[in-house]
């Protein structure tokens, strides 16, 4: 299992369509999305939709493995989805610095994120994963865009490399 925390800026949309794309060759995989809704509203939602335009075949199939939790949750729960995933994933388009990320680091998570962004700073190779990424402009300013194909492979080296996972659970919290 592998959770997000939500807002326009992380790269959910790209994430269903990589999942999507996973779990033909992993259909044991769940993809858990935290979202705040309670912040934000549902951004989920919106952003299922835009991924169902693009893949509706695929999206549909993985439909039930996607968990979308909006509750807000304490730190003690949040702990344990952290401790209950196999990774954290982080497809961002745009951050500041990305607690999360550090968090489920600090928590022995391996991290699979863009490359090019300010999880460069603290993500190091024992345990974290990069997404290729290139640089777009839009109205809303400059940003990354994560490469879709470089993510669904960094997912597959998630689940089938035992070795990051180990390493993550003792290098990521050191």
């Amino acid at each position: 299992s592998q959770c997000l925390a939500m807002t326009w800026n992380k790269g959910i949309t790209p994430l269903l369509l990589a999942f999507a794309a996973h779990y033909r060759k992993f259909p044991h995989s769940r993809l858990l999305l935290k979202g705040a809704d309670f912040l934000y509203g549902n951004m989920f939602a919106r952003a299922y939709q835009k991924a169902l335009k693009q893949d509706p075949a695929n999206l549909e199939r993985a439909r039930d493995a996607i968990i979308y939790n909006a509750e807000n949750l304490s730190h003690e729960a949040l702990a344990m989805l952290y401790r209950a995933s196999d990774a954290y994933v982080s497809p961002y388009l745009a951050e500041a610095f990305n607690l999360p990320v550090l968090e489920a680091v600090a928590s022995g998570l391996p991290v699979i994120v863009t490359d090019g962004g300010p999880t460069d700073d603290f993500c190091r190779a024992g345990f974290s994963l990069k997404i290729a990424s290139e640089i777009f402009h839009s109205e809303k300013g400059r940003y990354l865009q994560p490469d879709i194909a470089s993510l669904i492979a960094q997912m597959a080296v998630a689940v089938e490399n035992d070795a990051l996972r180990e390493t993550a659970a003792g290098s990521g919290p050191q």
